[in-house]
């Protein structure tokens, strides 16, 4: 062979090699709990603001019954991100070695933002707090 077309062979397979790998499609799988959460269908319903999805990457969403559930799930490696309390994360950081980073908070506790809300029936004699003493308060789930 001539030195011409080893060169030419050369330098043609070094550009093959430095073409980037045909782009697989990642895959993000978050956790998330109830159906008020509002971040799961934000990212269905606002595509425009995730230009992205489905070309290079895709969200596999995953219902569960509480944010402990889900720690335990990221420390398994089960998880990429999850919607999450502050107790059961730092409880997955202590306990668990969780690496974990805080990148957003979709809950906002002020006039004109989603609030934590209480509900009672229009006949109940609960209207205040205060109405609740001698009660019993019932939550989804022990840390919720």
């Amino acid at each position: 062979m001539s030195r011409k077309f080893l060169i030419v062979l050369a330098v043609a397979g070094g550009a093959f090699l430095s073409l980037p790998a045909a782009a697989q499609e990642q895959t993000i799988r978050v956790g998330w709990t109830i159906p008020a959460e509002e971040s799961k269908y934000w990212i269905m319903r606002r595509g425009d603001q995730f230009p992205q999805l489905g070309k290079t990457y895709k969200i596999e969403f995953t219902q569960f019954q509480g944010t402990a559930p889900m720690v335990q799930a990221m420390v398994a490696g089960a998880l990429d991100c999850s919607t999450q309390a502050p107790l059961s994360l730092a409880n997955g950081a202590l306990n668990a070695n969780l690496q974990a980073y805080i990148v957003a908070q979709h809950v906002g506790e002020r006039p004109g933002s989603f609030s934590v809300y209480w509900a009672v029936k229009d006949d109940s004699p609960i209207r205040t707090i205060a109405d609740i003493k001698g009660h019993s308060v019932g939550t989804n789930v022990f840390g919720s």
